[in-house]
């Protein structure tokens, strides 16, 4: 089995669902943290990617059980927040 969360340092890993390539549990949320060194990309490519639809056919209810969300910590400085 596959764990559901960790942190990552190495300069590169792979992430996979729980019980990957069979379904994992219900209402199970996993985090992850990736850690770079300072001034480094991390660049996050997928092989596979699906997501279970929200079962009433309306748009609004698209990915409302799988979903992805990628994000970084806040900036502790105003030059660090420039993209």
């Amino acid at each position: 089995m596959t764990a559901c969360g960790g942190v990552f340092t190495d300069s590169t890993g792979e992430l996979l669902s729980p019980y990957w390539p069979d379904s994992y549990p219900h209402s199970k949320t996993c985090y992850y943290m990736i850690n770079a060194p300072e001034n480094q990309v991390i660049k996050v490519t997928f092989d596979s990617f699906g997501v279970e639809s929200g079962g009433d056919g309306e748009e609004d209810s698209a990915c409302q059980y799988d979903y992805l969300i990628v994000s970084r910590p806040p900036c502790h400085s105003a030059a660090a927040v420039s993209q």
